[in-house]
């Protein structure tokens, strides 16, 4: 029984990577697939950084994120992009997303995370999210910028802050 829900897994997961990213039904299938997993990890590189847990691989908090609880893959009007988000399981509060073209070309990822990764020890930490932006090589286009932050206000009203980290 369990070989043959595995073995359905690993046919959607498949089906869906040939096709375009209409062929996702939500962002975890979207995270499932090789060809994003490969080609998130190849955008953030070995950069570290403190944003769900201490001094981790980007990468790995970015698709930690991107792991849990979905949402609804959606075109972002007027572009040739698609929003893809969910939040972090087990701390839905710690979100993240992904505006893309294709599984294999992401645009830029954005993670909502607190500047205190334990909140509840120091009771000066902001009660707002920080709304993270990576883009690769360029700033993002106004329209990816623009669908991130509707995004982050969407699921968390107030930010305390917006930064873009611009990678290499």
């Amino acid at each position: 029984m369990l070989r043959c829900l595995l073995l359905s897994l690993a046919c959607v997961a498949t089906a869906a990577s040939a096709g375009g990213l209409e062929s996702f039904t939500d962002t975890n299938r979207l995270v499932w697939d090789k060809t994003f997993d490969a080609s998130a990890r190849r955008f953030f590189g070995k950069l570290r950084g403190s944003y769900f847990w201490k001094n981790g691989l980007v990468a790995e908090q970015v698709m930690a994120g991107l792991g849990g609880p979905p949402d609804t893959i959606r075109k972002v009007d007027g572009t040739a992009f698609y929003l893809a988000s969910a939040c972090r399981a087990h701390s839905c509060i710690e979100k993240a997303a992904v505006i893309l073209s294709a599984p294999d070309q992401p645009a830029a990822f954005a993670i909502l995370h607190y500047a205190c990764i334990v909140r509840t020890a120091n009771p000066s930490c902001p009660r707002n999210p920080s709304l993270l932006i990576f883009t690769r090589r360029t700033p993002a286009a106004p329209e990816v910028r623009a669908a991130l932050l509707d995004w982050a206000r969407g699921h968390a009203g107030e930010l305390a802050g917006t930064e873009t980290r611009l990678l290499h």
